[in-house]
């Protein structure tokens, strides 16, 4: 196992409780902007709607984000893909890229299409999610806050 290897695992109230201490700033400007969730309401709420969640953790058993996707009622074949990550994700950016890819391309399958919002300020996201094939939208007013969000999209994920 090389040293930059993660580890996905199962979430657990442990995990979830240091990655909300270790939350990246931008990730918790979205959880607040959004409905002023704390870092560990806004971990919780995604795992207790998710159809499945896991945690990506660092060679060392450290938590670096936790990710899941959430059933869109309307739409069934469309998932609400979602990831915060902790402050120490982009010490692991080469490993996470190519892993995320491979998730993408392996999971991402099981549906139509993938959409989110994400807060015009997390542009290190936005480069990500562009990456991985999805479409932003222009910012306009979202959440609580009235922030300026953008709208993601991902389709033909099948």
């Amino acid at each position: 196992m090389g040293t930059n290897t993660l580890i996905l695992t199962q979430p657990s109230h442990p995990l979830l409780m240091r990655l909300a201490d270790t939350m990246a700033l931008e990730d918790r400007q979205e959880l607040w902007g959004y409905d002023h969730s704390t870092p560990f309401e806004g971990l919780e709420t995604g795992m207790q709607h998710s159809r499945e969640s896991w945690v990506l953790a660092a060679p060392d058993g450290e938590p670096i984000c936790a990710f899941g996707v959430q059933q869109v009622t309307l739409l069934p074949k469309t998932g609400c893909f979602w990831l915060l990550g902790s402050s120490e994700l982009p010490r692991y950016r080469h490993s996470f890229l190519k892993w995320s890819r491979a998730w993408m391309t392996e999971r991402g399958g099981e549906y139509d299409g993938l959409i989110n919002y994400v807060g015009e300020w997390h542009t290190r996201s936005q480069r990500w999610l562009l990456w991985l094939g999805f479409t932003l939208s222009d910012p306009f007013a979202y959440g609580v806050e009235r922030w300026p969000w953008r709208y993601v999209t991902k389709k033909g994920c099948r």
